[in-house]
Protein backbone atom coordinates (compact mmCIF):
# COMPACT_ATOMS: atom_id res chain seq x y z
CA UNK A 1 0.00 0.00 0.00
CA UNK A 2 1.45 3.44 -0.97
CA UNK A 3 0.42 4.23 2.86
CA UNK A 4 3.80 5.12 5.00
CA UNK A 5 4.14 3.30 8.53
CA UNK A 6 6.22 5.32 10.99
CA UNK A 7 9.56 5.02 11.82
CA UNK A 8 10.04 3.31 15.04
CA UNK A 9 7.61 0.73 16.63
CA UNK A 10 6.16 0.98 19.52
CA UNK A 11 4.13 -1.68 21.75
CA UNK A 12 2.57 -0.36 25.24
CA UNK A 13 2.05 -3.40 27.13
CA UNK A 14 6.34 -3.46 27.45
CA UNK A 15 6.04 0.05 28.64
CA UNK A 16 3.93 -0.09 31.85
CA UNK A 17 5.45 0.22 35.31
CA UNK A 18 5.92 -3.98 36.14
CA UNK A 19 6.35 -4.97 39.57
CA UNK A 20 7.73 -8.01 40.99
CA UNK A 21 6.73 -10.85 43.42
CA UNK A 22 9.50 -12.17 45.69
CA UNK A 23 9.67 -15.42 43.49
CA UNK A 24 9.53 -13.18 40.00
CA UNK A 25 12.53 -11.46 41.40
CA UNK A 26 14.09 -13.92 42.31
CA UNK A 27 14.51 -15.54 39.39
CA UNK A 28 14.81 -12.10 37.00
CA UNK A 29 18.33 -11.76 39.24
CA UNK A 30 19.57 -15.07 37.74
CA UNK A 31 18.98 -13.97 33.64
CA UNK A 32 21.69 -13.18 31.76
CA UNK A 33 23.24 -9.70 32.55
CA UNK A 34 26.41 -9.92 30.06
CA UNK A 35 26.82 -11.35 26.48
CA UNK A 36 28.40 -14.62 25.36
CA UNK A 37 26.75 -16.35 28.51
CA UNK A 38 25.46 -19.04 25.39
CA UNK A 39 22.63 -20.84 27.98
CA UNK A 40 19.52 -21.60 27.67
CA UNK A 41 16.84 -20.46 30.28
CA UNK A 42 13.30 -21.59 30.29
CA UNK A 43 10.70 -19.70 32.35
CA UNK A 44 7.73 -22.15 33.17
CA UNK A 45 5.20 -21.99 35.94
CA UNK A 46 1.41 -22.58 36.43
CA UNK A 47 -1.54 -20.67 35.12
CA UNK A 48 -1.78 -16.75 36.20
CA UNK A 49 2.35 -16.89 37.74
CA UNK A 50 3.25 -13.87 35.83
CA UNK A 51 5.12 -15.44 33.15
CA UNK A 52 4.18 -12.78 30.49
CA UNK A 53 5.13 -9.88 33.47
CA UNK A 54 8.63 -11.39 33.85
CA UNK A 55 9.12 -11.34 30.00
CA UNK A 56 7.86 -7.37 29.89
CA UNK A 57 10.15 -6.52 32.76
CA UNK A 58 13.49 -8.31 30.52
CA UNK A 59 12.67 -7.04 27.28
CA UNK A 60 12.08 -3.63 28.88
CA UNK A 61 15.19 -3.59 30.99
CA UNK A 62 17.97 -5.75 29.63
CA UNK A 63 21.19 -3.83 27.99
CA UNK A 64 22.05 -6.87 25.89
CA UNK A 65 20.94 -6.58 22.32
CA UNK A 66 18.01 -8.24 22.17
CA UNK A 67 15.77 -10.06 19.33
CA UNK A 68 12.12 -11.56 20.86
CA UNK A 69 9.97 -14.09 19.18
CA UNK A 70 7.20 -16.51 19.33
CA UNK A 71 5.69 -18.97 16.61
CA UNK A 72 2.64 -17.23 15.62
CA UNK A 73 2.28 -13.53 14.35
CA UNK A 74 -0.36 -12.13 17.05
CA UNK A 75 1.83 -14.15 19.81
CA UNK A 76 4.74 -11.93 18.17
CA UNK A 77 2.64 -8.78 17.68
CA UNK A 78 1.26 -8.92 21.32
CA UNK A 79 5.52 -8.87 22.74
CA UNK A 80 7.02 -6.59 20.20
CA UNK A 81 8.52 -8.74 18.26
CA UNK A 82 8.88 -10.90 15.37
CA UNK A 83 8.18 -14.59 14.11
CA UNK A 84 9.90 -16.97 14.27
CA UNK A 85 9.55 -18.26 10.44
CA UNK A 86 10.02 -14.69 9.45
CA UNK A 87 13.11 -13.97 11.26
CA UNK A 88 15.36 -17.08 10.17
CA UNK A 89 13.21 -17.14 6.61
CA UNK A 90 12.29 -20.80 7.31
CA UNK A 91 9.72 -22.95 5.79
CA UNK A 92 6.59 -23.55 6.96
CA UNK A 93 7.13 -27.22 7.20
CA UNK A 94 8.86 -29.41 9.17
CA UNK A 95 12.49 -29.51 9.11
CA UNK A 96 15.35 -32.23 9.09
CA UNK A 97 18.21 -31.76 11.61
CA UNK A 98 20.62 -29.22 9.93
CA UNK A 99 18.25 -28.75 6.55
CA UNK A 100 19.53 -27.58 3.38
CA UNK A 101 15.99 -26.04 3.32
CA UNK A 102 17.11 -23.51 6.70
CA UNK A 103 18.49 -20.40 5.45
CA UNK A 104 22.25 -19.19 5.17
CA UNK A 105 22.29 -16.18 4.67
CA UNK A 106 25.14 -14.33 2.27
CA UNK A 107 28.46 -12.59 4.69
CA UNK A 108 27.59 -9.08 4.70
CA UNK A 109 24.25 -9.61 4.39
CA UNK A 110 21.32 -7.37 6.19
CA UNK A 111 20.64 -10.26 8.25
CA UNK A 112 23.84 -12.01 8.96
CA UNK A 113 25.36 -8.59 10.32
CA UNK A 114 21.64 -8.96 12.64
CA UNK A 115 22.23 -12.25 13.57
CA UNK A 116 26.04 -11.64 14.42
CA UNK A 117 25.03 -8.57 16.61
CA UNK A 118 22.39 -10.79 18.87
CA UNK A 119 23.38 -11.10 22.45
CA UNK A 120 20.13 -12.94 23.84
CA UNK A 121 16.78 -14.25 22.06
CA UNK A 122 13.64 -14.35 23.64
CA UNK A 123 11.31 -16.85 23.04
CA UNK A 124 7.67 -16.39 24.17
CA UNK A 125 5.07 -19.31 24.16
CA UNK A 126 8.04 -21.98 24.05
CA UNK A 127 5.59 -24.64 24.58
CA UNK A 128 4.50 -24.16 21.18
CA UNK A 129 7.43 -24.62 19.39
CA UNK A 130 8.47 -27.70 17.52
CA UNK A 131 11.61 -29.34 18.39
CA UNK A 132 12.72 -29.33 14.86
CA UNK A 133 12.11 -25.55 14.84
CA UNK A 134 14.43 -24.67 17.71
CA UNK A 135 16.54 -27.13 16.14
CA UNK A 136 17.25 -25.12 12.94
CA UNK A 137 16.91 -21.97 15.11
CA UNK A 138 19.87 -23.26 16.72
CA UNK A 139 21.53 -24.45 13.07
CA UNK A 140 20.68 -20.91 11.36
CA UNK A 141 22.49 -19.26 14.23
CA UNK A 142 25.43 -21.53 13.83
CA UNK A 143 26.10 -20.94 10.71
CA UNK A 144 25.15 -17.46 10.34
CA UNK A 145 27.57 -16.45 13.35
CA UNK A 146 30.05 -18.76 12.29
CA UNK A 147 30.15 -19.97 15.51
CA UNK A 148 29.85 -23.68 16.73
CA UNK A 149 28.39 -23.56 20.50
CA UNK A 150 24.79 -24.10 20.86
CA UNK A 151 22.46 -21.02 19.33
CA UNK A 152 25.77 -19.58 17.74
CA UNK A 153 26.93 -18.18 21.56
CA UNK A 154 23.40 -15.95 21.82
CA UNK A 155 22.01 -17.15 24.87
CA UNK A 156 18.48 -17.98 25.24
CA UNK A 157 15.57 -17.02 27.37
CA UNK A 158 12.29 -19.11 26.75
CA UNK A 159 9.02 -18.65 28.47
CA UNK A 160 5.91 -20.92 28.64
CA UNK A 161 4.26 -23.76 29.65
CA UNK A 162 3.83 -27.20 28.21
CA UNK A 163 0.80 -28.16 30.29
CA UNK A 164 -0.88 -25.21 28.84
CA UNK A 165 0.11 -25.13 25.44
CA UNK A 166 1.37 -27.65 22.92
CA UNK A 167 3.16 -27.85 19.83
CA UNK A 168 1.10 -28.22 16.32
CA UNK A 169 1.60 -31.05 14.33
CA UNK A 170 -0.78 -30.61 11.26
CA UNK A 171 -1.04 -34.45 10.31
CA UNK A 172 -0.11 -38.11 9.98
CA UNK A 173 2.87 -37.01 7.42
CA UNK A 174 3.97 -34.57 9.77
CA UNK A 175 3.51 -36.62 12.91
CA UNK A 176 5.20 -39.62 11.13
CA UNK A 177 8.34 -36.91 9.74
CA UNK A 178 8.84 -36.00 13.55
CA UNK A 179 8.86 -38.96 15.04
CA UNK A 180 12.00 -40.32 12.82
CA UNK A 181 14.04 -38.01 14.60
CA UNK A 182 12.96 -37.03 17.88
CA UNK A 183 11.10 -38.98 20.90
CA UNK A 184 8.04 -36.17 20.97
CA UNK A 185 7.68 -32.71 19.36
CA UNK A 186 8.24 -30.84 22.16
CA UNK A 187 10.64 -27.96 22.42
CA UNK A 188 12.53 -29.89 25.31
CA UNK A 189 13.64 -32.72 22.84
CA UNK A 190 15.03 -30.67 20.97
CA UNK A 191 18.68 -32.20 19.70
CA UNK A 192 20.33 -29.03 20.95
CA UNK A 193 18.56 -29.21 24.59
CA UNK A 194 19.27 -32.48 25.20
CA UNK A 195 22.75 -32.31 24.72
CA UNK A 196 23.33 -28.43 26.29
CA UNK A 197 20.56 -28.92 28.76
CA UNK A 198 18.68 -25.67 29.75
CA UNK A 199 18.35 -23.55 33.51
CA UNK A 200 14.81 -24.26 34.25
CA UNK A 201 13.02 -21.94 36.70
CA UNK A 202 9.65 -22.17 37.85
CA UNK A 203 7.36 -19.65 39.76
CA UNK A 204 5.41 -20.55 42.45
CA UNK A 205 3.02 -17.97 43.17
CA UNK A 206 -0.32 -17.93 41.24
CA UNK A 207 -1.94 -14.73 41.45
CA UNK A 208 -5.00 -15.46 40.02
CA UNK A 209 -6.61 -17.77 42.33
CA UNK A 210 -4.60 -16.42 45.27
CA UNK A 211 -7.68 -15.94 47.13
CA UNK A 212 -9.31 -18.90 46.33
CA UNK A 213 -6.86 -21.73 47.80
CA UNK A 214 -9.07 -24.41 47.75
CA UNK A 215 -9.79 -24.13 43.72
CA UNK A 216 -6.29 -23.42 43.39
CA UNK A 217 -5.06 -26.83 44.75
CA UNK A 218 -8.39 -28.66 42.27
CA UNK A 219 -6.54 -27.02 39.40
CA UNK A 220 -3.14 -27.83 40.43
CA UNK A 221 -4.48 -31.42 40.17
CA UNK A 222 -6.27 -31.15 36.83
CA UNK A 223 -3.26 -29.59 35.81
CA UNK A 224 -1.19 -32.77 36.28
CA UNK A 225 -4.07 -34.72 35.21
CA UNK A 226 -5.32 -35.82 38.41
CA UNK A 227 -9.23 -36.07 38.09
CA UNK A 228 -10.06 -37.08 41.96
CA UNK A 229 -11.11 -33.30 42.13
CA UNK A 230 -13.68 -33.39 39.32
CA UNK A 231 -16.76 -33.85 41.55
CA UNK A 232 -15.52 -30.55 43.32
CA UNK A 233 -15.81 -28.57 40.24
CA UNK A 234 -18.36 -30.68 38.70
CA UNK A 235 -20.62 -28.76 41.33
CA UNK A 236 -20.74 -25.92 39.37
CA UNK A 237 -22.74 -27.21 36.59
CA UNK A 238 -25.86 -24.90 35.82
CA UNK A 239 -24.29 -22.50 38.85
CA UNK A 240 -25.29 -19.00 38.84
CA UNK A 241 -22.41 -16.51 38.13
CA UNK A 242 -24.78 -13.28 37.67
CA UNK A 243 -24.16 -9.91 39.41
CA UNK A 244 -21.72 -9.21 36.37
CA UNK A 245 -20.67 -9.35 32.77
CA UNK A 246 -19.93 -12.79 32.11
CA UNK A 247 -18.03 -14.68 29.18
CA UNK A 248 -18.66 -17.72 28.20
CA UNK A 249 -15.34 -19.93 27.24
CA UNK A 250 -16.08 -22.23 23.69
CA UNK A 251 -14.06 -25.44 22.07
CA UNK A 252 -14.38 -23.95 19.13
CA UNK A 253 -14.79 -20.89 16.68
CA UNK A 254 -18.50 -21.86 15.39
CA UNK A 255 -19.89 -22.12 18.70
CA UNK A 256 -18.56 -18.67 20.23
CA UNK A 257 -19.54 -16.64 17.03
CA UNK A 258 -22.97 -18.68 17.23
CA UNK A 259 -23.41 -17.00 21.27
CA UNK A 260 -21.89 -13.91 20.14
CA UNK A 261 -24.60 -13.58 16.96
CA UNK A 262 -27.26 -14.73 19.07
CA UNK A 263 -26.78 -12.22 21.54
CA UNK A 264 -26.72 -9.21 19.69
CA UNK A 265 -29.35 -10.56 17.62
CA UNK A 266 -31.07 -10.09 20.89
CA UNK A 267 -30.56 -6.22 21.52
CA UNK A 268 -33.61 -4.50 19.13
CA UNK A 269 -31.09 -1.03 18.10
CA UNK A 270 -29.57 -1.44 14.91
CA UNK A 271 -26.00 -2.30 14.57
CA UNK A 272 -22.99 -0.04 13.90
CA UNK A 273 -20.04 -1.05 12.08
CA UNK A 274 -16.38 -0.06 12.48
CA UNK A 275 -14.07 -0.60 10.27
CA UNK A 276 -9.92 -1.15 10.54
CA UNK A 277 -7.14 -0.56 8.30
CA UNK A 278 -4.08 -2.43 7.36
CA UNK A 279 -1.35 -1.01 6.37
CA UNK A 280 1.49 -2.41 4.81
CA UNK A 281 2.82 -6.05 5.40
CA UNK A 282 0.25 -6.95 8.83
CA UNK A 283 -0.87 -10.71 7.77
CA UNK A 284 -4.27 -12.23 8.47
CA UNK A 285 -3.65 -12.90 12.33
CA UNK A 286 -5.40 -9.98 13.53
CA UNK A 287 -6.03 -8.91 17.15
CA UNK A 288 -9.57 -8.35 16.68
CA UNK A 289 -12.30 -7.96 13.43
CA UNK A 290 -10.76 -5.89 10.28
CA UNK A 291 -14.97 -4.44 10.80
CA UNK A 292 -16.63 -4.54 14.38
CA UNK A 293 -20.11 -4.61 14.01
CA UNK A 294 -21.65 -3.10 17.60
CA UNK A 295 -24.60 -2.12 19.39
CA UNK A 296 -25.32 -0.37 22.57
CA UNK A 297 -26.14 -2.82 25.18
CA UNK A 298 -23.25 -5.09 23.26
CA UNK A 299 -20.97 -7.38 25.38
CA UNK A 300 -16.98 -6.32 24.54
CA UNK A 301 -13.93 -7.44 25.81
CA UNK A 302 -10.52 -5.41 25.18
CA UNK A 303 -7.57 -6.61 23.50
CA UNK A 304 -5.11 -4.71 24.82
CA UNK A 305 -3.93 -3.27 27.82
CA UNK A 306 -4.68 0.72 28.67
CA UNK A 307 -4.54 3.07 31.32
CA UNK A 308 -7.68 1.82 32.53
CA UNK A 309 -8.59 -0.92 31.34
CA UNK A 310 -5.98 -4.76 30.66
CA UNK A 311 -6.29 -7.16 27.77
CA UNK A 312 -9.18 -8.89 28.48
CA UNK A 313 -11.07 -6.54 30.66
CA UNK A 314 -15.16 -6.90 29.83
CA UNK A 315 -17.60 -4.25 29.26
CA UNK A 316 -20.66 -3.17 27.98
CA UNK A 317 -20.88 -0.68 25.21
CA UNK A 318 -22.89 2.82 25.89
CA UNK A 319 -23.33 4.64 23.69
CA UNK A 320 -20.76 6.10 20.00
CA UNK A 321 -19.17 9.27 19.80
CA UNK A 322 -17.30 11.37 17.45
CA UNK A 323 -14.57 8.60 16.80
CA UNK A 324 -15.19 7.09 20.05
CA UNK A 325 -16.84 4.37 21.86
CA UNK A 326 -17.75 4.51 25.09
CA UNK A 327 -17.91 1.43 27.51
CA UNK A 328 -18.95 0.81 30.81
CA UNK A 329 -15.75 -1.26 32.50
CA UNK A 330 -17.66 -3.70 35.31
CA UNK A 331 -16.34 -1.90 38.02
CA UNK A 332 -18.62 0.90 36.84
CA UNK A 333 -16.34 3.39 35.12
CA UNK A 334 -17.20 4.51 31.96
CA UNK A 335 -14.12 4.93 29.71
CA UNK A 336 -14.12 6.42 26.29
CA UNK A 337 -11.70 4.03 23.55
CA UNK A 338 -10.43 5.64 20.86
CA UNK A 339 -8.73 3.40 18.01
CA UNK A 340 -5.03 2.21 18.35
CA UNK A 341 -2.75 0.47 16.38
CA UNK A 342 -0.50 -2.71 16.36
CA UNK A 343 2.75 -3.10 14.76
CA UNK A 344 4.16 -5.87 12.80
CA UNK A 345 7.97 -5.71 12.80
CA UNK A 346 11.18 -7.17 11.64
CA UNK A 347 14.38 -6.51 13.62
CA UNK A 348 17.21 -4.66 11.26
CA UNK A 349 21.08 -4.64 12.45
CA UNK A 350 21.45 -0.21 12.33
CA UNK A 351 25.30 -0.49 11.23
CA UNK A 352 25.65 4.06 12.48
CA UNK A 353 24.09 3.34 15.77
CA UNK A 354 25.75 0.15 16.30
CA UNK A 355 22.02 -1.40 17.71
CA UNK A 356 19.72 -3.61 16.62
CA UNK A 357 16.67 -1.71 15.70
CA UNK A 358 12.49 -2.24 15.07
CA UNK A 359 11.58 -2.20 11.37
CA UNK A 360 7.94 -1.89 11.32
CA UNK A 361 6.36 -3.46 7.75
CA UNK A 362 2.84 -3.41 8.97
CA UNK A 363 0.45 -1.86 11.07
CA UNK A 364 -3.34 -2.76 11.98
CA UNK A 365 -5.09 0.13 13.26
CA UNK A 366 -9.01 -0.72 14.81
CA UNK A 367 -10.62 -0.37 18.34
CA UNK A 368 -8.84 -2.42 21.36
CA UNK A 369 -12.43 -4.55 21.56
CA UNK A 370 -14.32 -7.99 20.51
CA UNK A 371 -17.81 -8.94 20.86
CA UNK A 372 -17.07 -10.77 23.79
CA UNK A 373 -20.34 -12.63 25.14
CA UNK A 374 -18.48 -15.77 24.54
CA UNK A 375 -14.94 -16.38 23.28
CA UNK A 376 -12.57 -19.83 22.39
CA UNK A 377 -10.62 -21.48 25.13
CA UNK A 378 -7.23 -21.06 22.92
CA UNK A 379 -7.79 -16.88 22.61
CA UNK A 380 -8.50 -16.74 26.13
CA UNK A 381 -5.43 -17.73 26.54
CA UNK A 382 -3.51 -15.58 29.43
CA UNK A 383 -6.68 -13.94 30.15
CA UNK A 384 -8.72 -13.60 33.61
CA UNK A 385 -11.99 -13.87 34.09
CA UNK A 386 -14.16 -12.42 37.43
CA UNK A 387 -17.56 -14.54 35.92
CA UNK A 388 -17.28 -17.32 33.45
CA UNK A 389 -19.42 -19.91 31.71
CA UNK A 390 -17.26 -23.12 30.49
CA UNK A 391 -19.28 -24.72 27.38
CA UNK A 392 -17.37 -27.44 26.33
CA UNK A 393 -19.75 -27.63 23.40
CA UNK A 394 -17.15 -30.62 21.83
CA UNK A 395 -14.95 -33.40 24.10
CA UNK A 396 -11.58 -31.39 24.91
CA UNK A 397 -9.33 -32.28 21.93
CA UNK A 398 -5.61 -30.99 23.15
CA UNK A 399 -3.67 -31.50 25.92
CA UNK A 400 -4.02 -29.07 28.61
CA UNK A 401 -7.03 -27.14 26.88
CA UNK A 402 -9.68 -28.13 30.23
CA UNK A 403 -6.88 -27.08 32.48
CA UNK A 404 -6.61 -23.44 30.33
CA UNK A 405 -10.20 -23.00 30.44
CA UNK A 406 -11.05 -23.38 33.94
CA UNK A 407 -8.06 -21.57 35.07
CA UNK A 408 -8.90 -18.44 33.74
CA UNK A 409 -11.41 -17.65 36.49
CA UNK A 410 -10.70 -16.30 39.98
CA UNK A 411 -12.79 -18.18 42.11
CA UNK A 412 -14.66 -21.45 42.00
CA UNK A 413 -17.72 -19.06 42.85
CA UNK A 414 -17.16 -17.25 39.74
CA UNK A 415 -17.16 -20.65 37.60
CA UNK A 416 -20.47 -22.13 35.63
CA UNK A 417 -20.44 -24.97 33.75
CA UNK A 418 -22.49 -26.23 30.85
CA UNK A 419 -22.00 -29.83 31.39
CA UNK A 420 -19.94 -31.87 34.17
CA UNK A 421 -16.07 -32.24 33.22
CA UNK A 422 -15.72 -35.84 32.39
CA UNK A 423 -12.04 -38.03 32.96
CA UNK A 424 -11.65 -38.09 29.31
CA UNK A 425 -11.88 -33.88 28.69
CA UNK A 426 -8.48 -34.25 31.04
CA UNK A 427 -6.14 -34.39 28.58
CA UNK A 428 -2.33 -34.02 29.48
CA UNK A 429 1.02 -35.30 27.47
CA UNK A 430 2.55 -37.81 28.73
CA UNK A 431 6.11 -36.62 27.34
CA UNK A 432 5.04 -33.34 30.02
CA UNK A 433 4.68 -35.83 32.54
CA UNK A 434 8.23 -37.48 31.77
CA UNK A 435 9.85 -34.15 31.53
CA UNK A 436 8.54 -32.62 34.38
CA UNK A 437 9.34 -36.00 36.83
CA UNK A 438 12.60 -35.67 35.30
CA UNK A 439 13.28 -31.99 35.57
CA UNK A 440 11.50 -31.92 39.36
CA UNK A 441 8.56 -29.56 38.25
CA UNK A 442 6.45 -32.52 38.52
CA UNK A 443 5.71 -31.77 42.72
CA UNK A 444 4.30 -28.55 41.27
CA UNK A 445 1.84 -29.76 39.30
Amino acid sequence: MSEQLPVTAHTPALNQELVLSPDQEDIYARFPKSAGVGAFYFITGRAGTGKSTLLRKFVKETPLKKVIVAPTGLAAVNVGGQTIHSLFQLPPAPLEPESERITIFAPGSRKRRLFNQIDVLVIDEISMVRADLLDAMDYSLRMNREDERPFGGVSVVAFGDPWQLEPIVRGQAEAEMLNEYYPSPYFFDARVIRNMGAEIYELSTVHRQMHDQEFLWALNQIRGGNCEQLDFINNRVGADVSGGPVITLTATNARATTINLREMAMIPAPAQFFEGKVIGDFGSDLPTDLVIQLKPGAQVMFVRNGKTWVNGSIGTVESFGDDKIHVRLANGKLVDVTKESWQKIRYQWDRDRRRIIEEPVGEFIQYPLKLAWAVTIHKSQGLTFDRMILDLDRAAFSNGQTYVALSRVRTLNGLSLVRPVEISDVLVSPRVVEFAQSTGLAELS
